[in-house]
């Protein structure tokens, strides 16, 4: 078991150090100089009116997205549309669900990286999701979530 987990370790430092003979630099797999682009989630960029249903009850959400941290996130801004107009108001309690979600990509695992952070604070929060293009036009994100059995899954 340890054997294979240096292997697994040796094969990550290998793909990142990884030499590009042109100009005898590393060749940068993710990073700072490597700036995240995908063309579904540059569709998701704006303000959006979020509606649907969760365990059967109506839910009406407003949603604000852009990228942030040099182009490596999607930031999506979620809370409910009711206490978004109470802000509006100037009246300021507090919100019936809100949360702040960040999306990116990690290229070394070829896959998506979610991390959900709610008002149902930390141990709720801890768990990141991960997710693969199904299509051009949509990602399934899924959560293992440790609080749970481990083959209870929730779906994005």
């Amino acid at each position: 078991m340890l054997e294979r987990g240096i292997e697994n370790n040796l094969h990550v430092v290998d793909e990142f150090h990884r030499i590009n003979k042109a100009t005898n630099s590393p060749v940068e797999v993710d990073g700072e100089h490597r700036v995240f682009k995908d063309e579904l989630l540059d569709e998701l960029v704006g303000k959006w009116r979020v509606n649907g249903k969760i365990m059967g009850q109506n839910i009406e959400q407003y949603c604000e997205a852009d990228w942030v941290l040099n182009h490596q996130f999607l930031r999506a801004h979620f809370i409910d549309s009711a206490a978004r107009d109470r802000k509006s108001m100037g009246i300021h309690d507090g919100a019936e669900y809100e949360a702040i979600v960040f999306i990116s990509y990690d290229n070394m695992s070829e896959r998506y990286v979610v991390h959900w952070i709610d008002i149902f604070g930390g141990r709720f929060s801890e768990t990141l999701g991960y997710g693969n293009s199904r299509d051009q036009h949509s990602i399934r994100f899924v959560f293992r979530i440790r609080y749970r059995t481990p083959s209870q899954h929730v779906r994005v």
